[in-house]
This record gives structure tokens, sequence and C-alpha cells, in this order.
């Protein structure tokens, strides 16, 4: 069996930290170096992650497992980092409803995006699902390293209870100015904390996004730029994503296996 990314990625941290300064002087001169081609649209950014009692992270014998991944925890769908809680810097938000093909379809994924539902309706195809969606784009700060990486947190279904309650944070922050009055900032210069929390329906038990609680504003410039320029970048890029990548499987999915199961 070959190493899991997680492994691999420790491995190469390592690896790096025992490296001579004449070797790391090199790297810093050549910092880049035959990449110059790829653009952010070339590479994939992750998606921030809920595990539920039945996430293929938490089984053995799937490609996906993650050691020591429980229910509630949140995790990086590239690194396969887990944590319990995350700071974030929301960077660039769409609302849009996505067309997926049934999970069932031989060719399953996302093959529309549009802005209404009303759009939705008209132009996808009978019998695809259709899904209203905050698609969040962060920065978020790795709890080892503390620095801050990109990453997509999604919001439908039972999550969009707490994208509305963060909408309405990030609407109505008012922050003073030198002159004594009062302005919204931009929300690329707002850091909040988000966890998870357990929840319960009448169709089963599952874990949700914590209402994201603002912590202060970005203090650092260079952060602020990243930020900005993340913003921009992704402003009119489409959502390439999986079904898998866009979500976890929360209740309504873990109630379907249920019941398939006991048929």
């Amino acid at each position: 069996m070959g190493k899991s990314k997680s492994t691999a990625l420790a491995e190469v941290k390592d690896e790096i930290q025992g490296l001579s300064t004449d070797i790391l002087d090199f790297i810093t001169e050549n910092e880049g170096a035959g990449a110059e081609g790829l653009s952010g649209d070339d590479m994939s950014i992750p998606f921030l992650k809920i595990i539920q009692s039945l996430s293929d992270e938490r089984k053995k014998n799937k490609e996906s497992y993650i050691e020591g991944a429980e229910e509630g925890h949140i995790f990086d769908s590239v690194s396969r980092k887990l944590m319990r809680e995350i700071e974030v810097i929301p960077v660039h938000i769409r609302r849009s409803v996505l067309e997926w093909v049934p999970r069932d379809a031989a060719d399953s994924g996302l093959v529309g995006e549009y802005a209404s539902m009303a759009e939705a309706q008209k132009m996808s195809a009978p019998g695809n699902d259709l899904e209203d969606t905050f698609a969040y784009v962060v920065l978020y700060r790795d709890p080892t390293s503390m620095d801050f990486s990109p990453a997509i947190i999604s919001m439908s279904r039972t999550k969009m209870k707490v994208a509305r309650r963060w909408n309405t944070t990030l609407k109505s922050l008012k922050v003073p100015t030198a002159d004594g009055g009062r302005v919204s900032p931009p929300i690329y210069a707002t850091i909040y904390l988000m966890g998870t929390v357990e929840a319960s329906s009448p169709k089963g038990d599952y874990y949700n996004f914590t209402t994201p609680t603002f912590q202060g504003l970005v203090e650092s410039r260079e952060l602020l730029e990243q930020a900005k320029e993340l913003a921009e970048t992704m402003k009119d890029r489409p959502l390439r994503t999986s079904r898998e990548d866009a979500e976890e499987a929360d209740f309504e999915e873990i109630v379907e296996d249920r019941e398939d199961r006991a048929f």
C-alpha cells in the first residue's frame, strides 16, 4: 500500500527542515523556477469538509481513509490534515445554483452553475439535481505552520442556516476609522473562528459547522494583499469540483444509506 497524502507531506516537511543553508539559499534564489507556465486555473483549491459517521475517511478499506479521523473533524481535502476548529479569512463569496448529474449515473458530477434557481430550472437537463449553494473562498490558518492557505467551504442544504448567519455578520460588521467614523471593511480584512457541532433532526444526527465568530481584523499588509489577489482570481473562476469535494455526507445522505441497507 502506498503512503497517504498526509504522510507524504509530513515527510517532505521533515526533509526541508534538515537541508543545509547552502541548499536553502539555492532554492530561494531560484524560487518558482519551472512552474512559470502554471496559473491559478491549473491548480486545485482544497475544500474544507466535515467528517461524518459514514464518511469514507473513517473507513480503513477506503483509499480516502485518514488515520485518526473522528466525527466532527474538519479536514483539508488535499493535505488531508485534521482540525477541530479553524481560523479563516473570507475572501470571496459566491451564491449559485449547482446542477449535478445524479450520483447513481455513470457520468455523475457537476455540469452547470447558474445565478438563480429560475435560470437553473430553465437551462438544466431533466432529472438532474439542483442545489442552492454558498461557496466561500477563504484563507485558513494551518494549525501547525500557522501559515494561511486558500480553500473553499461549500454550504448547502443543512448548512444554509449557518451560511445566512455568517452572511449577516459579514454585511453588518462596522469598524472605526481614523477620523472617528465607521465603515464596512472588505471581508478579506476580517478573521473568523469556526468549528463543528453535533446536530439532530427527526431523520438522524450529523455534524454541522458552527456559525463563524468574528476574531478581529487582519494586521498584516502582506496577508491583506494575498487575500485581495485571491479574491480577484476567484471572482470569475468556475468551480471545478466533484460532488465529493463540494460536500461531505450530511444527514440526508446518512438516512438514504440507512434506508438502502434496510432493504
